[in-house]
């Protein structure tokens, strides 16, 4: 039928091909191919943003289709000459027709000859320290992925003792740097900078990646987007900055298999940051001629990379993370290794860093996702939104990356945090108190704003005159909480109206979550969680039904399955609210039974209801949590079962989850160590003997 298509389209019948189209696409039909003349459709019909979603439909399908690189070439070409050619030399790089590659070439050419085109190759800049093996793959991964014109390899090796400089000397494709003492983080990168061809851009890459297919393409389409930006990064699976992945999995492959539904055009894939993490961060030449190299100040490493964000901001430059772009990152090899020195440089460079910009970034960064999350609009829709103590704007970003056609605003009272949040909002600085609100009446959707470090005067007076800025179905979005009407407690007429009405409204919701649950679809999936990230519903609804509060905690333990699995049937068993409930009490007696040494069949009872119900280490914490037992022995009981069994990853989880709410406890911490060595986590190992011997100081 696809071939059907192409015909009628090489006939010139365009309203048959359409019907056609439309016709396969009800079927079913999913193919590059189909996506291919689907584009050509709606180009032909002047339709250029479903052009433009038709090819990202099909490099979804196949991220290697050079077709779909060459057409979208063509929709740049009068968009972005850069980006067109960036396109156009992708297209080269997977094509495997001689007469398309003519094509193709030609393309390129056109473009540089018309004097529109300042892209440059890209020197990536790896700094070499022992781990071979990860470095050897970390340079093939790169070798393997990215056209050869496209790139220079310069390696400056730190003085390492594994054997790796002298493989890396072997090597014909790169410019290298052997130092034969270790000149740091900061100072390894600042020798690559100047080893690098003049006038390439700059990408900052750690030895501990692997770089996916298409991962640096979508990078460089980004720094390319406007002139105005100087770097960007890629989000990845371990990094700090709000650039990791929320969904975690178990093996490399399993990420680089990710990484293809990930590397792919993307409508709105850009959020703004005022710094990126330096293990994987490309930088136009123009900003690194402006602003020079990283601080050397930073010793070991550490902080460099924030340091350098913020020269690029002050210089007037964006940063970008590309949401369509992932770097496989190992994390730390080799900076944990001495834990105790590592912990030093850290809290050492922290201060360096506040000495010189005057403002603790970290105080003023947060994303306030547990807010966020309370937005009840589509990416379409147009909405306002104010944050107050919004920092330099971080949840700013966010929102207008989550949210396009956002328009957002902020107040912050400190000055030296405020003044980086240039191009996250419309931010003021000032006292809210004390300062004159140039917004209009009934101006935001959204007013969102957290207790943390706030009084309960602050708290009160922001619920007292901020009101009258919220539209009428326009909402607050905190984790505070208002104080009552005291007319309400003193009026029993009142209280009981406002206590049914709770009630009702509790009953609604049962009957939804009960039809959402029956269904089991990943849409119902995802409302159901939905309902419980609502943080005005949980306060509002949850207190006054046991089964709602149940529910909760259901949400609460089926959430962090769905972020690693988005599948549906790793819910619970159980169809209805009622059904849940039963699910939950009985694991929350078999606890009580282990609590209170019921014997050893009441260890057998309780292993056989979590086998029988497929309870995770997630669901056993949460129960525990809510129950309110004695949680130190709990964990260690319930672990121990689980070694019984050989359940020994789901042992290790427990007593993680033990430790971080009794983080000095011995006989957890002791457990924990020798579980590691036993699964030779030797990394996870030291880091809880270090915890270990400071308690025991």
């Amino acid at each position: 039928m696809v071939e059907s298509l192409r015909k009628i389209i090489d006939d010139g019948d365009y309203i048959a091909a359409r019907k056609l189209a439309n016709q396969l696409f009800e079927q079913g039909e999913q193919s590059d191919t189909f996506w291919i003349l689907n584009a050509v459709l709606y180009q032909i019909e002047g339709a250029e943003e479903a052009e433009y979603a038709c090819i990202s439909r099909g490099l979804q399908k196949n991220p290697s289709n050079y077709e779909l690189y060459f057409m979208l070439g063509n929709y740049y070409v009068e968009r972005n000459l850069n980006q067109a050619y960036l396109c156009y030399q992708q297209a080269e790089y997977y094509c495997t027709d001689n007469s398309d590659l003519n094509v193709i070439c030609e393309a390129k050419r056109r473009i540089k000859e018309s004097g529109g085109c300042e892209v440059n190759p890209v020197s990536i800049v790896i700094l070499s320290y022992n781990i071979k093996e990860i470095m050897q793959g970390c340079i093939q991964s790169i070798r393997s992925t990215c056209p050869r014109e496209a790139y220079e390899l310069v390696i400056v090796d730190n003085a390492s003792t594994d054997g790796v400089d002298e493989w890396l000397k072997e090597q014909k494709d790169i410019v290298l740097q052997c130092n034969k003492e270790n000149k740091g983080f900061a100072g390894g990168c600042n020798q690559g900078i100047k080893l690098a061809a003049p006038k390439n851009d700059i990408m900052l890459l750690n030895n501990d990646t692997i770089v996916p297919p298409n991962a640096i393409f979508w990078l460089r389409m980004g720094l390319y987007e406007r002139e105005t930006v100087g770097a960007v990064g890629p989000i990845t699976n371990y990094a700090s900055n709000n650039q990791a992945l929320a969904q975690k999995y178990n093996s490399i492959e399993e990420y680089i298999k990710l990484s293809e539904e990930i590397c792919v055009p993307l409508k709105y894939p850009y959020e703004h940051k005022i710094w990126l993490m330096g293990f994987a961060m490309i930088i136009k030449r123009a900003a690194v001629n402006q602003v020079g190299g990283l601080d050397t100040r930073y010793e070991w490493g550490n902080y460099e990379d924030d340091d350098y964000g913020l020269k690029l901001t002050k210089a007037g430059y964006e940063l970008l993370l590309c949401h369509n772009s992932f770097i496989y990152h190992y994390g730390s090899l080799n900076m944990t290794k001495d834990i105790e020195k590592y912990g030093h440089y850290m809290r050492e460079n922290y201060q360096k860093f506040i000495d010189k910009w005057n403002f603790r970034i970290q105080d003023y960064s947060s994303l306030k996702i547990e807010l966020i999350q309370g937005i009840k609009a589509s990416c379409h829709d147009e909405i306002k939104v104010l944050d107050i103590g919004c920092g330099y704007g971080a949840a700013l970003a966010r929102i207008k990356y989550m949210y396009p056609k956002a328009e957002v605003y902020g107040i912050e009272e400190n000055r030296d945090a405020a003044v980086w949040g240039t191009y996250m909002g419309n931010i003021l600085v000032g006292d809210i108190e004390k300062m004159e609100l140039p917004y209009s009446s009934q101006m935001f959707d959204y007013i969102i704003f957290s207790g943390e470090g706030k009084t309960k005067g602050q708290i009160d007076w922001i619920y007292k005159h901020m009101p009258e800025y919220l539209k009428p179905q326009g909402e607050f979005l905190t984790d505070t909480e208002q104080e009552e009407d005291m007319s309400v407690l003193v009026n029993e007429d009142k209280y009981k109206e406002r206590i049914m009405q709770k009630r009702q409204k509790a009953y609604e919701y049962l009957k939804k979550i009960d039809c959402w649950l029956e269904k089991k679809t990943e849409d119902s999936v995802a409302s159901f969680v939905q309902l419980f990230l609502d943080t005005s519903f949980v306060r509002a609804y949850v207190p006054t039904l046991t089964e709602l509060g149940y529910a909760h905690l259901f949400a609460f333990i089926t959430f962090e399955e769905i972020q690693k699995r988005q599948k549906p049937q790793f819910i619970l068993n159980g169809i209805n609210i009622k059904e849940l409930t039963k699910v939950l009490k009985e694991l929350e007696f078999c606890l009580w039974e282990v609590e209170f040494q019921c014997g050893e069949d009441a260890e057998e009872r309780f292993y056989d209801c979590v086998e029988r119900y497929h309870f995770t280490p997630e669901a056993i914490k949460a129960v525990i949590t809510a129950a309110g037992m004695f949680k130190r022995e709990c964990y260690l009981k319930v672990a121990l079962i689980c070694l019984e069994h050989r359940e020994v990853e789901e042992a290790l989880l427990l007593l993680r989850y033990g430790e971080e709410e009794f983080p000095e406890d011995t006989e957890l911490l002791g457990l924990l160590i020798q579980l590691c060595e036993k699964l030779g986590k030797n990394k996870l190992a030291e880091e809880y003997a270090e915890k270990l011997r400071c308690v025991q100081q």
